[in-house]
């Protein structure tokens, strides 16, 4: 089981919009989840084109599919330590027909379907705060960060 020393929270019934298929991916040594329905490809390590004068976490722009995608570094704009990029380490491309993004990750590790899941919620210091709708326990992960996809979208 994947544990994450980092949380002492009460736990609750995981709500009833939690439950689903997710795409479980790591960054450093947190383990978020984005709703299956959300996710339009993964792109091995990308070849990235630079933007000028953009923000440090704005990685550069994909091609995808002919469309030009923004590609974030979620682990630079929260300042997450030991998030290390190589050529296993993808990009996943996310959103909805009229709005795409893409997020770099070191890892796609499964995709699971959550039914019956213990949830906690997210306190405001920890690092995934901003991103997450609730923490999950599954039998494979301790803390499952399922993430708020629409919340990604405008940040």
């Amino acid at each position: 089981m994947v544990k994450d020393e980092d949380l002492e929270l009460a736990e609750f019934a995981a709500p009833d919009e939690a439950q689903g298929d997710y795409l479980v991916f790591r960054l450093g040594k947190y383990h978020g989840a984005l709703a299956a329905r959300w996710v339009r490809g993964i792109c091995a390590y990308p070849q990235l084109f630079s933007v000028i004068n953009a923000s440090e976490d704005l990685r550069g722009v994909l091609n995808f599919h002919g469309e030009v995608i923004p590609v974030f570094d979620w682990a630079l704009r929260h300042g997450w330590p030991n998030v290390v990029y190589d050529r296993f380490s993808v990009t996943i491309v996310y959103g909805t027909d009229q709005r795409l993004t893409g997020v770099m990750a070191e890892r796609v590790c499964e995709l699971v379907v959550l039914a019956e899941a213990r949830g906690r919620e997210v306190t405001r210091d920890h690092p995934l705060a901003a991103l997450s709708r609730c923490v999950v326990t599954t039998d494979e992960y301790e803390s499952l960060y399922l993430l708020d996809e629409e919340l990604l979208l405008l940040s």
